[in-house]
């Protein structure tokens, strides 16, 4: 019974010891983390102009939505000039023999279906083939 007694006192003062140094190491840890977490909030909602100026001259890939809706019969060259970018088999969204079609993000129209403002609707534009004289044969917007 003895043996119990020795083993339950000596249990209790590792426990009591350890939980003794417990509170200030988690306060630290808790300030740690805490500093941590305020530094990411302020670099994910820094509205600095730097930020702004890199997403407002990135427009490569996008059209307005009155581009997108006045693409009909326009060719692949005129499109990849509105667009800014040079549209190949790898960027197509879907390429068979008859038709090849291409998603853009329009940029002054947020989608529906987005989790916040900066979910862009999309413009889908179908061409008749995949030469760069290929004209739209329809337009659609998604969001």
């Amino acid at each position: 019974m003895k043996f119990y007694k020795i083993f339950i006192f000596a249990y209790l003062s590792i426990i009591i010891v350890g939980c003794g140094s417990i509170p200030k190491d988690m306060h630290s840890l808790s300030t740690t983390l805490n500093n941590g977490i305020k530094t990411l909030n302020a670099t994910l909602n820094d509205d600095s102009t730097t930020s702004t100026r890199h997403k407002t001259n990135n427009k490569s890939g996008m059209l307005t939505n009155s581009q997108c809706q006045n693409t009909k019969g326009k060719t692949k060259s005129q499109i990849e000039i509105m667009a800014n970018e040079k549209l190949t088999d790898a960027r197509a969204y879907s390429l068979n023999s008859f038709a090849v079609t291409y998603n853009f993000q329009i940029s002054d129209r947020v989608s529906r279906y987005g989790v916040n403002r900066d979910s862009k609707a999309i413009c889908s534009l179908t061409f008749d083939g995949i030469q760069p004289s290929s004209k739209v044969l329809s337009w659609s917007v998604i969001g």
